[in-house]
């Protein structure tokens, strides 16, 4: 379980709110979109990978400077992290808003700059009395607290057959017979 401490985020412009079915009762839920900057140990306690900064960012004197490459597609998770917990701070008082259990998912890293990775994530969590003062916080910069819970897969990957592969493709791949090629390459055996 990771604890990202209290720390400035973006909540997007728009948050989606809808229902969900828990048992015969729909319940009223939000999915809040959150942006925050994460040091490179943060990334690689939540996403698994150690060396996740070294081969995503140059090193200059020993420490981490641009990225290697620019404009490349986000690194994404694919899963859900259940019995999470989200603690929004807002306005100038810093009152708490505590969203309770939550889901979070939909996480995506994009390298930033000085080994910083810009981390995109959706919270799923109730619409309560004490939650619903989220939404005059869209398109605002907040501050917020993440303790992520237990990791599922999402229902594509768990159901991924991860079978076969290794040695054994070479038999699956058709054939070609270059012996008879015309520019005279020689024949692969």
């Amino acid at each position: 379980m990771l604890n990202l401490p209290r720390k400035p985020c973006d909540i997007a412009a728009h948050i989606n709110a809808r229902t969900q079915k828990n048992g015969d009762e729909h319940v009223p839920f939000m999915d809040i979109k959150l942006i925050m900057l994460l040091t490179a140990k943060q990334t690689a306690s939540l996403t698994g990978e150690s060396h996740i900064a070294e081969a995503w960012f140059k090193t200059e004197d020993g420490k981490l400077s641009d990225p290697l490459l620019k404009d490349w597609a986000p690194y994404r998770m694919n899963c859900k992290f259940k019995d999470s917990l989200c603690v929004l701070t807002v306005g100038v008082n810093a009152k708490e808003i505590d969203l309770g259990n939550v889901t979070i998912k939909g996480c995506t890293f994009v390298p930033v700059d000085r080994g910083s990775t810009q981390l995109t994530c959706t919270v799923q969590a109730p619409i309560t009395n004490k939650t619903n003062e989220t939404f005059l916080w869209m398109g605002h910069t907040i501050d917020a607290k993440l303790q992520f819970g237990e990791v599922e897969l999402d229902d594509a990957q768990a159901k991924l057959d991860l079978e076969g592969g290794g040695e054994d493709d070479e038999d699956d791949a058709p054939s070609r017979d270059r012996s008879d090629d015309s520019e005279g390459a020689p024949a692969l055996n």
